[in-house]
């Protein structure tokens, strides 16, 4: 994953991810919702415009200096649907994964916790 740009306005973060999704290229805006509620409370003055493929960061970079560029490694629509798909489902399986382990270590540490105070009480 690599920075291709930093902008102070979301917005024009948004046209430009619009416009590189729609010629195959996968990006990522950061910061989007933290700039939102504002640079002073949150830190974040500005948002970046991520290329999540690295072999897809020089046509986003040629792309975005002139729209007129025909981008060589973008993905099919199709192709891009999949994607999606599939970054969904691991991150909800990472995510439910990390739950589980977290009530496993916190009932543990409760039952050891009560074992320990019950033998010594």
């Amino acid at each position: 994953m690599k920075l291709l740009k930093q902008y102070f306005y979301s917005h024009q973060a948004d046209l430009d991810a619009l416009n590189l999704e729609n010629q195959g290229i996968v990006v990522h805006v950061s910061s989007k919702h933290s700039h939102s509620l504002g640079g002073l409370v949150t830190g974040a003055f500005s948002v970046g415009l991520w290329v999540v493929f690295d072999h897809q960061f020089n046509d986003a970079h040629s792309f975005i200096a002139d729209d007129s560029f025909e981008v060589k490694d973008g993905f099919t629509a199709e192709e891009l649907a999949n994607l999606k798909v599939e970054f969904q489902t691991e991150s909800s399986t990472l995510l439910n994964h990390f739950i589980v382990c977290a009530l496993f270590g916190l009932f543990t540490f409760g039952a050891i916790t009560t074992s320990i105070i019950c033998y010594f009480w």
